[in-house]
């Protein structure tokens, strides 16, 4: 039997990978491709003989620069999925990526290939998807452009509405950088990616004040929700919902009616909100996350 033998994708390579590809996960790459989310000297070809067996890529936001996450696009790591990822990470890491994200189904068969090359579970996720959320008029809220405030006042909302979060992720950075630094890296994040600024919406009591905000972006081409909090002395007040209706408005106006958002599968409140808010579940995810700054 063949060994497998791994190598980077060269522009020539595509029309290739395209006729081993399911329509669907055509469609993912070119589309992650055209929004230079990842280019063909990311894409590793994992073959035997000269038979295509897999196909993963690095893949970032788009004006990052660095990868941060790895897909599969296509076949079976069964068998060379160890030396293949030990592959991807060495790019990776030559690239100065600091870490690396995998997302896998929640039944994937190989967790254990991905632990022995250095990933630890990072959590559970849910995927939801929405082409029409409920009425969000409640409550006497109302909202505005985030563009309206400094970005120093965003920042601050960002870490006050990231407080007491149940998401694992918030939790481990604001642990690990404090809660300042936490909000400013997640801002620089959604910055890096696609966005109209007049999607970014800030919740408003009657009176004005400020006690929520969604940040709807284009994570590798599809409008997802990339950051939602409320104030924690806010919350139960049906204001998640509110800014979720408020977010799709948005996006449809511009002529994007379909929205995804994910969720750590421990943040029940988060996953209330999304249900009651017309979302439906697509998958669960496991997500596991190396790091590359050791």
């Amino acid at each position: 039997m063949e060994s497998c033998s791994y190598r980077f994708a060269q522009q020539s390579d595509l029309q290739t990978v395209r006729s081993e590809l399911s329509e669907e996960a055509w469609r993912r790459l070119s589309r992650l491709l055209e929004c230079r989310c990842t280019q063909p000297d990311w894409i590793v070809l994992a073959l035997v003989g000269k038979t295509l067996t897999a196909t993963l890529a690095l893949v970032t936001h788009t004006e990052f620069g660095l990868p941060l996450e790895l897909f599969e696009f296509h076949g079976s790591l069964k068998g060379c999925s160890f030396e293949l990822l030990q592959f991807v990470v060495g790019k990776a890491r030559s690239l100065g990526s600091r870490e690396l994200f995998y997302t896998v189904p929640a039944d994937s068969a190989e967790t254990a290939a991905i632990s022995d090359a250095g990933f630890r579970q990072w959590r559970n996720t849910v995927r939801f998807k929405s082409t029409k959320l409920t009425d969000g008029g409640m409550g006497g809220y109302r909202s505005c452009a985030a563009a309206d405030f400094d970005r120093s006042e965003i920042v601050v909302l960002l870490e006050q509405t990231s407080e007491l979060s149940a998401d694992s992720q918030i939790q481990f950075y604001r642990e690990r950088l404090g809660a300042r630094k936490d909000a400013e890296m997640t801002l620089e994040v959604m910055e890096y990616t696609q966005y109209d600024p007049n999607w970014w919406r800030v919740a408003l009591t009657p009176g004005g004040q400020t006690i929520g905000i969604v940040l709807p972006v284009l994570v590798h081409g599809e409008p997802t929700i990339g950051f939602i909090g409320v104030r924690p002395e806010r919350r139960g007040r049906k204001i998640a919902q509110f800014l979720l209706a408020e977010a799709w408005s948005v996006l449809s106006r511009s002529g994007r009616p379909t929205i995804y958002a994910e969720a750590d599968q421990r943040n029940a409140s988060m996953y209330r909100a999304l249900i009651s808010s017309g979302f439906t579940l697509q998958c669960r995810q496991q997500e596991w996350r190396l790091d590359l700054s050791r």
